[in-house]
C-alpha cells in the first residue's frame, strides 16, 4: 500500500501509525511507500496549535482490497484530506516516478512493523466500521477510510454532554449539533439494571462475571468471542495515544476494569491481556499519565482485582512508568479503605466511575 501526497502547503506533523515526522511548507515530499499489507493503519495529522486528526484505514489482505490513497490539503477547511483514485495504471506511474525520483518515505520495517502487529493484533475493519458508523465519507471510500479526531465523543458522552446543556441553558437546539461525529463504543455501564440483576445485586456488584459473559459479549460486535472485546480494547489505546481522544481513554478503562472484575474468565485469557496491556503501557507517550490514566481503576485492578496474580507484566511496566515520574504530585492512588467504602454504597444515586461526564480540565482546540 501507498499514501500520495499531492502538496505541503502549510506545515504539518504527519504520522503513520505510531511513529511521525515534521514536514515543512513547500518541502518536496510526495508520500509513503511500501507500507504492509495485512494489518490496519492510522495516517494522522497536527498542524500548529491545531487538533489531533485523521483517518484509520483499510488495509487488511482478508477483504481482498488494495486501495490507492492520495492526500490533498482542503484550504477552506485547512486540514489534510485522504482519497481514493479510481485509475489504477495512472496511480501506479505516479507512484513509480517518485520512487524513482527519491521524493517518497519507505515505511520502516524492523521494530516499527512487528510492534504496530501487535498493537493490532485483534482489530478488524468490520469493528472499525461498526464504532465509526456516521463517516464523512461519501461513496466506494466510505470502506476506505474512516475520520477521527481529538475532539470526537462516545455517543454515552454526547448523551450525557447534551442533557447537561439542556438543563443548564436550556435550549438543545443552540446546545449542540446532533449531526456530529460520534465513536460508537459498546456502551459499558457497570450499574446499570443489565449489569446488576435484580436479587444479585451483591454477587454483580462485587463480581461482573454476569455482565461481561452474558451481556456485553453476546452483543452483536462480539458475537461471544473475546478476542473481538479485545479488538476494541485496542482501538480505544489507539484513538487514544495517536488521537489524543479523551472518550477512547474512558472506554479503554471501563473494558479493562471489566475484565479484570469478573472472575470467569479462563486463565488463558487473562495472559493473552497482560502481553496486550503490558505493550500498551510501554507504548503510552510520556505526559499522557495526568490526563489520560485512572491511577485509581488501576490500583484496584493490580492489587486486588480476581486476576491480579496474572499480570506481572503489566504490572512490572506500571510500577515503571509510576517511578519514571518521579511521584508527580497530580499522580496518587486511592486509598484502599476509602475505595471500599465506596464500594459498599449500591444506592441509585451514585454514579457509575467509568460513565462519560463533562471533563474539567481536559480542552481541545
Amino acid at each position: 500500500m501507498n499514501i500520495i501526497f499531492v502538496s505541503i502547503p502549510v506545515d504539518v506533523t504527519i504520522g503513520l501509525d505510531h511513529y511521525s515526522f515534521e514536514i515543512k511548507k513547500d518541502t518536496p515530499f510526495k508520500g509513503i511507500v511500501d507500507i504492509p499489507r495485512g494489518c490496519l493503519h492510522t495516517l494522522h495529522f497536527q498542524q500548529e496549535d491545531g487538533m489531533r486528526y485523521g483517518y484509520w484505514l483499510n488495509n487488511n489482505d482478508t477483504n481482498g482490497m488494495n486501495h490507492r490513497y492520495y492526500v490533498r490539503y482542503d484550504a477552506d477547511d485547512e486540514l489534510y484530506r485522504i482519497h481514493v483514485e479510481e485509475d489504477e495504471i495512472k496511480y501506479d506511474n505516479v507512484v513509480r516516478d517518485y520512487k524513482n525520483r527519491q521524493l517518497v518515505q519507505n515505511y520502516p520495517k524492523i521494530v516499527e512493523e512487528d510492534v504496530w502487529n501487535r498493537l493490532t493484533e485483534y482489530c478488524s475493519w468490520d469493528q472499525i466500521e461498526v464504532i465509526f458508523k456516521n463517516g464523512r465519507e461519501n461513496g466506494d471510500a466510505i470502506s476506505a477510510y474512516k475520520y477521527v479526531d481529538s475532539s470526537m465523543t462516545s455517543k454515552e458522552e454526547s448523551t450525557l454532554l447534551r442533557e447537561t446543556l439542556q438543563r443548564d441553558v436550556g435550549d438543545l437546539t443552540r446546545a449542540c449539533n446532533d449531526k456530529e461525529q460520534h465513536l460508537h463504543y459498546t456502551d459499558i455501564k457497570f450499574k446499570s439494571r443489565e449489569a446488576i440483576r435484580p436479587h444479585h445485586e451483591w454477587e454483580d456488584f462485587n463480581d461482573k462475571s454476569y455482565y461481561l459473559n452474558e451481556v456485553i459479549l453476546k452483543r452483536r460486535p462480539f458475537n461471544s468471542s473475546f478476542e473481538r472485546l479485545l479488538g476494541e480494547l485496542q482501538i480505544t489505546f489507539l484513538n487514544l495515544i495517536i488521537f489524543g481522544n479523551y472518550g477512547s481513554s474512558l472506554q479503554w478503562h471501563s473494558i479493562i476494569e471489566l475484565i479484570m472484575m469478573s472472575s470467569q474468565v479462563s486463565e488463558h485469557h487473562i495472559k493473552r491481556l497482560d502481553e496486550l496491556l503490558s505493550l500498551q503501557l510501554e507504548t503510552l507517550p510520556e505526559g499522557y499519565i495526568d490526563i489520560f490514566i485512572n491511577m485509581g481503576m488501576w490500583n484496584r485492578c493490580l492489587t486486588s482485582s480476581f486476576h491480579n496474580e496474572l499480570l506481572p507484566k503489566t504490572k512490572q511496566l506500571f510500577e515503571k512508568m509510576i517511578k519514571e515520574e518521579e511521584c508527580n504530585s497530580d499522580i496518587e492512588y486511592f486509598d484502599d479503605n476509602e475505595t471500599e467504602k465506596e464500594n459498599q454504597n449500591l444506592g441509585d444515586s451514585e454514579e457509575d466511575e467509568y460513565k462519560p461526564t463533562v471533563v474539567g480540565g481536559v480542552y481541545y482546540s
